[in-house]
Protein backbone atom coordinates (compact mmCIF):
# COMPACT_ATOMS: atom_id res chain seq x y z
CA UNK A 1 0.00 0.00 0.00
CA UNK A 2 2.87 2.38 0.79
CA UNK A 3 4.31 1.89 -2.66
CA UNK A 4 1.02 2.57 -4.46
CA UNK A 5 0.39 5.79 -2.54
CA UNK A 6 3.95 6.89 -3.29
CA UNK A 7 3.63 5.96 -6.97
CA UNK A 8 0.28 7.74 -7.39
CA UNK A 9 1.60 10.89 -5.72
CA UNK A 10 4.73 10.91 -7.92
CA UNK A 11 2.53 10.51 -11.01
CA UNK A 12 0.26 13.37 -9.87
CA UNK A 13 3.24 15.65 -9.19
CA UNK A 14 4.65 14.91 -12.67
CA UNK A 15 1.31 15.81 -14.26
CA UNK A 16 1.15 18.96 -12.11
CA UNK A 17 4.65 19.99 -13.20
CA UNK A 18 3.72 19.37 -16.83
CA UNK A 19 0.58 21.52 -16.55
CA UNK A 20 2.53 24.31 -14.84
CA UNK A 21 5.43 24.24 -17.30
CA UNK A 22 3.44 24.25 -20.55
CA UNK A 23 1.45 27.25 -21.68
CA UNK A 24 -2.22 26.38 -21.23
CA UNK A 25 -3.12 28.19 -24.45
CA UNK A 26 -0.92 25.75 -26.37
CA UNK A 27 -2.69 22.77 -24.82
CA UNK A 28 -6.23 24.09 -25.20
CA UNK A 29 -5.90 26.27 -28.29
CA UNK A 30 -7.81 29.10 -26.53
CA UNK A 31 -10.88 26.88 -25.96
CA UNK A 32 -12.64 28.24 -22.86
CA UNK A 33 -14.05 24.88 -21.70
CA UNK A 34 -10.66 23.22 -22.02
CA UNK A 35 -8.99 26.06 -20.11
CA UNK A 36 -11.65 25.83 -17.38
CA UNK A 37 -11.19 22.06 -16.91
CA UNK A 38 -7.42 22.40 -17.06
CA UNK A 39 -7.61 24.94 -14.23
CA UNK A 40 -9.79 22.57 -12.20
CA UNK A 41 -7.35 19.69 -12.76
CA UNK A 42 -4.48 21.97 -11.78
CA UNK A 43 -6.24 23.02 -8.58
CA UNK A 44 -6.96 19.41 -7.67
CA UNK A 45 -3.39 18.28 -8.35
CA UNK A 46 -1.82 21.15 -6.44
CA UNK A 47 -2.58 19.05 -3.35
CA UNK A 48 -0.35 16.18 -4.57
CA UNK A 49 3.03 17.55 -3.30
CA UNK A 50 1.68 17.34 0.26
CA UNK A 51 0.71 13.70 -0.28
CA UNK A 52 4.11 12.99 -1.85
CA UNK A 53 5.90 14.61 1.10
CA UNK A 54 4.01 12.60 3.71
CA UNK A 55 4.25 9.36 1.74
CA UNK A 56 8.02 9.87 1.54
CA UNK A 57 8.09 10.71 5.24
CA UNK A 58 6.23 7.54 6.20
CA UNK A 59 7.74 5.21 3.58
CA UNK A 60 10.58 3.88 5.76
CA UNK A 61 8.72 4.21 9.06
CA UNK A 62 7.26 1.25 10.93
CA UNK A 63 3.94 -0.12 9.73
CA UNK A 64 2.04 1.22 12.76
CA UNK A 65 2.98 4.81 11.94
CA UNK A 66 2.21 4.43 8.25
CA UNK A 67 -1.13 2.79 9.01
CA UNK A 68 -2.12 5.66 11.30
CA UNK A 69 -1.33 8.19 8.59
CA UNK A 70 -2.99 6.17 5.81
CA UNK A 71 -6.17 5.78 7.86
CA UNK A 72 -6.29 9.57 8.21
CA UNK A 73 -5.42 10.20 4.55
CA UNK A 74 -8.03 7.73 3.27
CA UNK A 75 -10.89 9.94 4.38
CA UNK A 76 -9.29 13.38 4.46
CA UNK A 77 -7.86 13.47 0.93
CA UNK A 78 -11.16 12.68 -0.88
CA UNK A 79 -13.07 15.12 1.33
CA UNK A 80 -10.55 17.92 0.71
CA UNK A 81 -10.49 17.22 -3.04
CA UNK A 82 -14.30 17.27 -3.17
CA UNK A 83 -14.42 20.60 -1.32
CA UNK A 84 -11.77 22.04 -3.66
CA UNK A 85 -13.81 20.86 -6.65
CA UNK A 86 -16.93 22.52 -5.24
CA UNK A 87 -15.00 25.75 -4.60
CA UNK A 88 -13.72 25.71 -8.20
CA UNK A 89 -17.25 25.36 -9.55
CA UNK A 90 -18.00 28.72 -7.87
CA UNK A 91 -21.58 27.88 -6.92
CA UNK A 92 -21.21 29.63 -3.58
CA UNK A 93 -20.86 33.21 -4.85
CA UNK A 94 -21.66 35.44 -7.78
CA UNK A 95 -19.00 36.79 -10.05
CA UNK A 96 -17.67 40.19 -9.16
CA UNK A 97 -18.09 41.44 -5.65
CA UNK A 98 -16.08 44.24 -4.17
CA UNK A 99 -12.92 44.40 -6.29
CA UNK A 100 -13.58 40.74 -7.20
CA UNK A 101 -12.27 39.57 -3.83
CA UNK A 102 -14.36 36.39 -3.87
CA UNK A 103 -11.53 34.55 -5.63
CA UNK A 104 -9.08 35.68 -2.92
CA UNK A 105 -11.33 34.22 -0.23
CA UNK A 106 -11.44 30.95 -2.19
CA UNK A 107 -7.65 30.74 -1.98
CA UNK A 108 -7.87 31.35 1.76
CA UNK A 109 -10.36 28.49 2.16
CA UNK A 110 -8.11 26.15 0.17
CA UNK A 111 -5.08 27.09 2.27
CA UNK A 112 -7.06 26.35 5.45
CA UNK A 113 -7.89 22.90 4.04
CA UNK A 114 -4.21 22.29 3.28
CA UNK A 115 -3.21 23.36 6.78
CA UNK A 116 -5.83 20.96 8.16
CA UNK A 117 -4.28 18.11 6.16
CA UNK A 118 -0.71 18.96 7.21
CA UNK A 119 -1.63 19.34 10.90
CA UNK A 120 -3.74 16.18 10.87
CA UNK A 121 -0.98 14.21 9.16
CA UNK A 122 1.62 15.34 11.67
CA UNK A 123 -0.71 14.49 14.57
CA UNK A 124 -1.37 11.01 13.17
CA UNK A 125 2.35 10.34 12.66
CA UNK A 126 3.02 11.47 16.23
CA UNK A 127 0.20 9.24 17.52
CA UNK A 128 1.64 6.29 15.59
CA UNK A 129 5.07 6.81 17.16
CA UNK A 130 3.52 7.17 20.60
CA UNK A 131 1.61 3.92 20.12
CA UNK A 132 4.78 2.21 18.91
CA UNK A 133 6.75 3.34 21.98
CA UNK A 134 3.99 2.30 24.38
CA UNK A 135 4.02 -1.27 23.03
Amino acid sequence: MKFYVFLASVFAVIILLFIRSVDSNQICNLNFNCLHWLAIIHNLLIFSPFILFFSLLTYKMPAVVTTKWLNFAKWSVPVILLIILLINMQWHHHRGGWMNMDADFDRLYVMVLYMFFVAGSLIQIFRGYRQLKSN
